[in-house]
């Protein structure tokens, strides 16, 4: 997030309550409805304004530190936290703000609900006395990129106490988090813990990326190149017992090196496995990552020991949903579990592959993974992009005689559509073609290539091939680290 800045003089809102406004007058808006203003990059505190006194940039206005209050000071424009009402963010009720509030406020119902013993109900989290949420009891254990205040103040309608209360004692009452219990919990997100904590993660990385380069070309990278923090551990909160910004303690890498005494320098992928899920069942450090929930809260565990993913296998695709090659540009992959949705997330670019139902609906696969698997599985020389061996980047398939040859090859092998599917004549074919959107001839094409580099190798690595598809959408990959999803 940022403050306002020079290009705010000509800019309107794109979304919040005042969508439309330019932002100068927005902050008249501001004053005149009693709306807080809240300061700095981080959106710390809260003042509400009284008088715009300079309208040239950069603007200043009188504020006081209470709503209602008398004049206590004169502050600039620069200032000012670019919230949702300046067009900050996503605005009110959606996007990538939203999931920072929300993200923010769980740590706080996390925190009080370790004090409460799982019990955390309404009049633990209400107004006190003076009218001030109870909440900021735990601020000394929250360290977040939001502000309590600016939480509460811009909390979406949808998301209740109730929905946080759910999920908070769902957390303490898990068997996973049971190591926790009895101890002052810290929750962190967007901290310098976090990014300790993904620190090693990049690592492991860098050290991966250098023993490939030392050996060759020929030796892979243990994880594709492409792999994020979110696919190594998509925590959106951390909860620790301890405190400072040191989420393993050399104790922890200890029992996982063997004795090797690396410590804090370890940067292999099975050490630092072995640590992050030490860390979780001792009560020391363990990624939650947050969904939407029902009417309950479920814990469940990813990366354990036990983790059984023997029920992937390839068992053919479809066209859409009803095999109907021109009705929609995607694509279905049925692996067993659950079906992997493959198309274009950006008209043009962003093919990538989605999973569809089960507990990883969500997860996604992007095409350079895609890639790195389809070498490491069917074909060193298969290519879904414009290269292959090691590299690869997005391409639209070559000729429209290219995209019938394969559209012939693979329509009349589909595998779960109801009824027969027609394969359509060449001239036919090429008059809808030509007569389709970039966006479409795009993914379209891109499925076609992914069948002609997967199906022409299927016979003898095309099950490992979506195990290893599956776990990386699922954030279940050899070198993933253990975490908890609350849904």
């Amino acid at each position: 997030m940022t403050t306002l800045g020079k290009d705010s003089v000509d800019k309107t809102a794109a979304t919040g309550d005042f969508a439309g406004k330019l932002r100068l007058e927005i902050m008249t808006l501001k004053i005149n409805e009693e709306k807080p203003f809240f300061l700095g990059a981080k959106g710390e505190g809260a003042i509400y304004g009284l008088k715009v006194t300079d309208e040239n940039w950069p603007w200043k206005m009188t504020y006081s530190n209470t709503k209602g209050g008398t004049e206590d000071g004169t502050i600039s424009a620069t200032k000012l936290f670019k919230d949702p009402d300046f067009g900050g963010g996503a605005g009110s009720g959606g996007g990538a703000e939203v999931t920072a509030v929300t993200e923010c406020l769980q740590c706080y119902y996390i925190a009080a609900a370790y004090e409460k013993k799982g019990k955390l109900c309404d009049k633990d989290v209400g107004l006190d006395s003076n009218g001030k949420s109870k909440l900021f009891k735990y601020d000394s254990q929250c360290d977040t990129d939001r502000t309590l205040s600016y939480c509460l103040k811009n909390n979406p309608k949808a998301w209740g106490a109730d929905v946080y209360m759910k999920i908070a004692n769902a957390i303490y009452n898990s068997n996973a988090c049971k190591g926790f219990i009895g101890k002052k919990v810290r929750l962190h997100r967007g901290s310098k813990f976090m990014d300790a904590v993904y620190d090693k993660k990049k690592k492991c990385k860098e050290h991966d990326k250098a023993a490939k380069s030392k050996n060759g070309s020929a030796d892979r990278n243990l994880a594709p190149a492409s792999f994020s923090n979110d696919k190594w551990n998509p925590g959106d909160v951390w909860m620790t017992s301890l405190t400072g910004n040191v989420p393993f303690p050399d104790a922890i890498y200890a029992i996982n090196n063997n004795g090797g005494g690396k410590g804090q320098d370890a940067c292999d992928w099975p050490t630092l496995k072995g640590v992050v899920r030490t860390a979780a069942i001792g009560g020391v450090t363990i990624g939650i990552s947050l969904k939407k929930i029902g009417d309950k809260a479920t814990v469940k565990e990813f990366n354990t020991d036990s983790d059984d993913f023997n029920g992937v296998t390839w068992n053919g695709f479809k066209f859409g949903k009803k095999g109907d090659f021109f009705s929609s540009s995607d694509m279905y992959v049925n692996m067993g579990n659950a079906e992997v949705q493959f198309r274009s997330f950006n008209t043009t670019k962003a093919w990538q592959g989605e999973i569809k139902g089960l507990a990883a609906a969500g997860g996604k696969v992007g095409g350079g993974s895609v890639q790195y698997y389809i070498e490491k599985h069917i074909s060193e020389r298969a290519s879904i992009g414009s290269s292959a061996g090691h590299g690869w980047k997005e391409g639209n398939i070559k000729s429209d005689k290219k995209a019938y040859e394969l559209y012939e090859k693979y329509n009349k092998i589909q595998k779960g559509v109801s009824g027969k599917v027609e394969t359509l004549e060449k001239d036919e074919f090429l008059k809808k073609w030509d007569a389709s959107s970039a966006g479409f001839k795009f993914s379209k094409g891109m499925n076609l290539l992914f069948l002609e580099a997967v199906e022409g190798g299927k016979a003898k690595g095309i099950k490992s091939f979506a195990g290893d598809l599956f776990r990386y959408a699922s954030s279940s990959t050899d070198q993933s680290s253990y975490f908890i999803k609350v849904s």
